[in-house]
């Protein structure tokens, strides 16, 4: 019983090693979404609209996309908006919304290779 868990204990610190000792960095990508045009449409509003939108620039700058969105809509949601600002809005949640689902393929590919690699690893 003894030798049966210390060899699973083995394969599990092997399988560690060999999942975190050997991974190669990689660059991230590090396309941004440009907040320009969002500052430039809503440089004169006013209130809470004017608060939301840099709240959203903000968090968009700290790459906390999911907390962009919401901002962004809220802004939506708060007042009137002129259609070139509501443009301007559905682009940038639309460019948001594209950068979390590349984040989450490659989350995925991340995890498949994982698994894969400690599949590998616990067969040998």
């Amino acid at each position: 019983m003894k030798k049966l868990i210390l060899t699973i204990a083995m394969v599990a610190g092997l399988a560690l090693v060999g999942l975190t000792g050997c991974k190669k960095s990689e660059a991230p990508v590090t396309q941004t979404v440009d907040t320009t045009r969002v500052e430039a449409a809503f440089a004169s509003a006013q209130g809470n609209q004017k608060t939301l939108v840099d709240k959203a620039v903000a968090a968009i700058k700290a790459g906390d996309y999911p907390a962009a969105i919401a901002s962004l809509k809220s802004a939506m949601a708060s007042g009137r908006i002129a259609p070139e600002q509501q443009d301007v809005l559905n682009a940038t949640i639309k460019q948001l919304e594209t950068k979390i689902n590349e984040a989450l393929g490659e989350a995925g590919k991340a995890a498949e290779k994982a698994g894969t690699d400690l599949k590998n690893a616990i067969s040998k």
